[in-house]
């Protein structure tokens, strides 16, 4: 399949040893549940103020889909001049109630291209950023504004990868390109586009390769690493939640061994994370403030209040 221009509105390794268990620093309480009335196709995030994810994926209109706290829902239609065909990969929001997405997108005949998308808050303008052949899988918007996306890169006709799957790059609001590096990561092996999770907090931003986690400040610089004990793969990890405050909790899917995982920061290892009323598979999908966010997967969220 050929990649060229659809009608897109452009605006513009060090391998530590795996850690020991370490003392739990936080602990949780049940707060309440919410349903959702929804059964998601693809998992969604707790982002911002609310839930946020997509489905009708595939289509000339993907949509994507906010639920707030009380279960109120707001949808927005996603479209692109002359695309027939869209598939969204990743979506992520900013504290002040920007969305991001990443994705492709086809015109009938089958040309196609590659995107990162910017979205103001209340879905009232949109501005499209073409990447090809720069291959976008997840998005996360920082604090500052600009939104991160962890990719691969393709040569120009699409048929052979040249950087597989952790080239990490930055684009300021205006679309322009801050910033583009190769990231060496332990044990990775190639995934599809939702296999790794990006997550920004305050003054940080986190990204869940499976085998590791990884920590950059906003000025893109790697401060940390974490190898997740016992993961060898992207399929040994479910979910990834990051707070303001610098708590981090993964959901981890090991060989019929699941289990959440909490960052113990002041021994840089992962503790155990048991919460009431959370049989497995229970998967984390964010931080409320400091409310950590999950679910099992049937449409209900379960909230979990900070001790």
């Amino acid at each position: 399949m050929k990649f060229s221009m659809v009608g897109l509105s452009v605006i513009a390794m060090s391998i530590a040893t795996l850690p020991a268990v370490g003392q739990v620093k936080r602990e949780f309480v049940h707060e309440r549940d919410l349903e959702t009335g929804m059964l998601w196709q693809k998992q969604p995030a707790w982002a911002g103020e609310g839930l946020l994810g997509f489905y009708a994926n595939d289509s000339a209109g993907p949509v994507i889909f906010s639920i707030d706290r009380e279960g109120r829902k707001d949808e927005f239609l996603f479209t692109l001049k002359d695309a027939a065909k869209i598939r969204i990969y990743s979506v992520a929001r900013s504290q002040k109630g920007e969305v991001a997405l990443a994705g492709s997108a086809y015109t009938t005949d089958l040309r196609g291209a590659t995107f990162v998308a910017r979205i103001a808050p209340g879905f009232e303008r949109q501005t499209v950023i073409r990447t090809w052949p720069y291959c976008p899988a997840v998005v996360a918007l920082g604090e500052d504004g600009v939104l991160w996306a962890v990719g691969n890169l393709k040569n120009e006709d699409g048929t052979a990868d040249v950087i597989t799957g952790h080239l990490l790059r930055r684009y300021d609001p205006a679309g322009k390109m801050l910033s583009s590096k190769q990231i060496a990561i332990r044990d990775f092996q190639g995934a599809g586009d939702d296999a790794t999770y990006l997550r920004a907090s305050r003054d940080r931003v986190g990204w869940l390769t499976g085998p590791e986690y990884i920590e950059f400040a906003l000025d893109g610089s790697e401060t940390g690493r974490y190898p997740v004990p016992g993961a060898t793969s992207y399929r040994d990890v479910a979910g990834l939640a990051m707070a303001d405050d610098g708590n981090v909790v993964i959901s981890c899917d090991r060989r019929d061994k699941y289990e959440l995982l909490q960052l113990d920061r002041e021994k840089g290892v992962w503790v155990r994370l048991v919460l009431p009323h959370s049989p497995p598979p229970w998967t984390v999908l964010g931080f409320d403030g400091t409310t950590l966010v999950g679910s099992t997967g049937n449409g209900r969220l379960s909230r979990f209040a900070s001790k």
